[in-house]
């Protein structure tokens, strides 16, 4: 699974930027889950030509918070993610700021007050859909290759990093859909959708906790805590001033950056998953570079009181 940050702008989580997976979680994920986990509901295999690199459908919002909590679990104790990290599903309100509308909505009304209030669609105001948009139903004045769900990322990238924020899958959220507490929250529309009003950003789908569809999917967030780089670990400042390379198991938080240190030393990933990177100490940088990226480089500057900066 990959993530991009979200920047979050009101809400319980104003001022964060939470990592949301790229794209919806897929077959193969959640099978990983079934078979670590004794008694997972198998009405996820059912769904019709769902391959593994499609989304996961005919998963209710309790078995989405129940994957998340699996996964919580898992990278806890293989070191992944740290003790009060975790993964779980977004908030409405982290799913509006996702999709480009978290600041012109209330964060404290309910989603049932929200829905289909704004106008507007994530590629923009024109309808129908543009080419490429996303896996929508066909009569929406649209078509593309898929009359089912189609793999991640098949359609264009968000602004965000994120793929089928809109069609393809309904998304679970947290919340209730109201006060009520009847229903849960989905967003996005779905492979199925023809609608206007249905694929605005704005509007928002209901479903019991336990309620099962084929078009019912869902993807994570990872709310992680920031952690320093301690004094002693991985790289720090010698009494001349040189950044040295210390060999250890470790990870550092800077903005939206989760970097793994490797046993012998060198940088293996960020948490986004992207890309591979190497770095290289000189003098008092770390240059880390991406193969792929021949004109970027980024630059680590570790000083005296243990503060990293990129610039």
């Amino acid at each position: 699974m990959k993530f991009a940050p979200v920047k979050i702008t009101g809400g319980p989580t104003d001022g964060k930027n939470i990592l949301f997976s790229i794209w919806e979680t897929r077959r193969m994920d959640y099978e990983a889950y079934s078979k670590d986990v004794s008694g997972v509901d198998g009405e996820w295999k059912s769904a019709e030509g769902n391959e593994a690199l499609h989304p996961v459908v005919n998963v209710s919002w309790e078995d989405a918070t129940a994957f998340c909590a699996w996964l919580t679990r898992k990278e806890r104790a293989e070191g992944k993610i740290g003790p009060k990290d975790e993964y779980r599903l977004p908030s409405d309100h982290e799913w509006s700021c996702a999709i480009g509308i978290g600041s012109k909505e209330n964060a404290g009304t309910s989603p049932e007050d929200k829905s289909q209030k704004l106008p507007g669609y994530p590629w923009g105001n024109s309808w129908p859909p543009p080419n490429g948009a996303g896996n929508f139903g066909g009569n929406a004045g649209y078509g593309d290759a898929y009359d089912r769900t189609a793999p991640v990322g098949s359609f264009r990238v968000d602004q965000n990093g994120l793929y089928d924020l809109s069609g393809n899958v309904y998304e679970w959220c947290l919340d209730w859909y109201s006060s009520g507490q009847e229903y849960r929250v989905l967003r996005g529309g779905s492979w199925d959708d023809t609608s206007e009003v249905i694929l605005r950003s704005s509007c928002r789908f209901l479903s019991t906790p336990r309620g099962r569809n084929v078009s019912n999917g869902f993807r994570c967030v990872l709310e992680a805590e920031r952690t320093p780089l301690p004094e002693t670990s991985g790289i720090r400042n010698t009494a001349n001033g040189a950044v040295t390379a210390l060999p250890f198991v470790g990870k550092w938080f800077q903005d939206d950056y989760y970097i793994l240190f490797n046993e012998d030393g060198t940088g293996e990933r960020d948490i986004r998953g992207i890309r591979p990177f190497k770095w290289t100490v000189q003098g008092k940088d770390l240059d880390i570079r991406w193969p792929d990226s021949e004109n970027i480089k980024w630059i680590m500057r570790y000083d005296i009181k243990g503060k990293i900066d990129f610039r």
